[in-house]
Formats: C-alpha cells, sequence, structure tokens
C-alpha cells in the first residue's frame, strides 16, 4: 500500500506521517528531504557549513531553503514539479517491489484525482522502463490517503513553539504567547497558504486549496481533524489506513 499524508504547514502531518512509518517500519518520501538535497547539491548552506563528500552524512537542516527556492524561481526552475516528479517516482518504484509507502505532500493526494497525474504516472513510468504496467487506476487501488487539518490558531501556536525553543528541547510548548504575536503567526501561515494556492493553481489547477481554516473537498482524502491531541489524531490515523494497532 501507498500510505499518503497530506496537510497544510503546521498540521502535525509530518508528526503523524513519521510516527506511521517507524511503528510499521516503512520507507518515508517527502518533498522537503529532496528539496534539502537539491539546494545542497546547488551550494545553498546556512552559514559556513561544509558539505560532507559521503551524502550519507549530509545534515539536510544545513540547507538553506529560502535561498535556493529564490535561485529556481529567478531561473525558472520549476522545483515543485521536479517534487512530484520524484513522490511518482518512488511510487511507482514501491508498487513495482511490491513494498509499503508512505509519502508526505501538500498536492500529491489532490494530483491523484485530476487529469493531470495521468500524463505524469505515463512520463515517469517509461523513465523507468514500466510503461506497460502502471497506470493511475492501478495505483488508486493500492493508495489511501488522508488531509490532516488543524485549527488556525492551534497552527499558530506550533510554529511559534518551534521557533521559539531549541530544536530537540524537551521544553516545546506552544502555550503562553500573547495574542498579538499569535495573530502575527497566523497571518505569516495564511500567507503561505495564500502563495502555495497560488503556485498549485499555476503548476496543477488546484483552485480548490486551502487557506486559513478552510477545509479542502474529499478529493484531498480522507479528512483528519487534528485538535492538537497527538494521541486521538494518531488512533484516526490507524483508522483511516486501514491499521487496528496502536
Amino acid at each position: 500500500m501507498i500510505y499518503i499524508f497530506g496537510g497544510v504547514g503546521k498540521t502535525g502531518c509530518s508528526t503523524l506521517a513519521i510516527d506511521f512509518a517507524n511503528q510499521f517500519g516503512l520507507q518515508r518520501a517527502y518533498g522537503g528531504a529532496y528539496m534539502r538535497e537539491e539546494a545542497m547539491k546547488a551550494g545553498f548552506f546556512i552559514g559556513n557549513y561544509l558539505l560532507p563528500e559521503d551524502k550519507s552524512e549530509w545534515d539536510l537542516d544545513q540547507a538553506n531553503v529560502p535561498g535556493f527556492r529564490e535561485m529556481c524561481a529567478r531561473t525558472g526552475r520549476s522545483i515543485d514539479t521536479e517534487i512530484e516528479g520524484y513522490l511518482v517516482k518512488e511510487m511507482i518504484t514501491s508498487q513495482a517491489d511490491g513494498k509499503d509507502l508512505v509519502v508526505e505532500s501538500k498536492t500529491m493526494s489532490r494530483l491523484l484525482n485530476s487529469d493531470i497525474f495521468d500524463p505524469l504516472v505515463e512520463s515517469t513510468a517509461s523513465e523507468l522502463g514500466l510503461e506497460q504496467t502502471f497506470t493511475r487506476e492501478k495505483l488508486l487501488n493500492r493508495t489511501r490517503a488522508i488531509w490532516v487539518h488543524t485549527n488556525l490558531e492551534i497552527r499558530a501556536r506550533r510554529s511559534l513553539g518551534k521557533n521559539h525553543f531549541p530544536k530537540g528541547s524537551h521544553e516545546l510548548s506552544p502555550h503562553g504567547f500573547s495574542n498579538e504575536l499569535i495573530e502575527h503567526e497566523a497571518s505569516q501561515l495564511i500567507t503561505r497558504q495564500m502563495a502555495d494556492k497560488e503556485d498549485y493553481s499555476r503548476l496543477y489547477g488546484m483552485a480548490d486549496y486551502p487557506v486559513g481554516n478552510e477545509i479542502p473537498p474529499t478529493t484531498y482524502g480522507n479528512i483528519l481533524i487534528n485538535n492538537g491531541d497527538k494521541e486521538s489524531a494518531y488512533v484516526q490515523v490507524l483508522q483511516m489506513m486501514g491499521k487496528t494497532s496502536i
């Protein structure tokens, strides 16, 4: 099976996907890793980071993603479509190998239900020498998708918590912030969603991409409402993905 996790920023989607992949020992494919690797290949690092020759030793957190994105926009490099191509390749390969896969993507579950997906599958399958084997229908038959929706205020608090405490800190707590700070962070999240919607509408015709507290249509997958209780949300994940144990 291919298990797709989608959601806008700071919904807790990545945490749920990581927990799910770890519990069942599954490979995880996500655009963030591809983006950071490509940024490093292009020489975009944070500070004076020195890139090790051994790729397995790369610290992807040291990639300067904003700078890389700016370069892509300036040069016309469509990094978003590259990411979707990478994810489709991983999906087709996992199916060919008979292996399960966890995919994290803001767009993949919606693309599965669009006309854009057919040529993407065809071109990727052809590249892999599997053009006689794979169609969208075959992928859909072994795919389950959820879209994680989290209230904007909770997302803003999560974002503030991550920004105000060091990575790996056990003191991470998104409580105690002023209303003004929360409102400002929420507006920043909405701005990012609007930018994503503009990009995805232009690239994929996704004019229904959600902004703010909007809940997308079910073409994005089963809608999981995350109220901030990680354990409760994960129980929903297991149910929606057809798993029964926690």
